[in-house]
Formats: structure tokens, C-alpha cells, sequence
């Protein structure tokens, strides 16, 4: 299993860029679009897991 915890690093025109914490992470960025939030905050800090 694989867990990582990321940070919002920026904003694009449709997407949101998180970064990982550490550099050692299994996933270092990730981009989630703006429409998967509906309309309402995104997060500032993330958390993936991968089963």
C-alpha cells in the first residue's frame, strides 16, 4: 500500500497541482480538476492511497 500526503502548489485554469511533502514519495505531483470539487474550496493539504 502505498500512502502519500500532498500540498496545493498551484492553481491552473481548470486544475489544482499538488506536490508531495516528501522527495522520497511515490507520487510526487498530482493535478485533480477544478470540477471534482463542485464548485466549492479545494483542500489545502491531500492525502492518496493506493491499495
Amino acid at each position: 500500500m502505498i500512502k502519500v500526503t500532498l500540498t496545493k502548489a498551484r492553481e491552473t485554469k481548470n486544475t489544482f497541482r499538488y506536490e508531495a511533502d516528501k522527495d522520497d514519495a511515490a507520487i510526487q505531483v498530482l493535478y485533480i480538476e477544478k470540477a471534482a470539487f463542485n464548485g466549492k474550496a479545494s483542500p489545502d493539504k491531500i492525502t492518496v492511497t493506493v491499495e
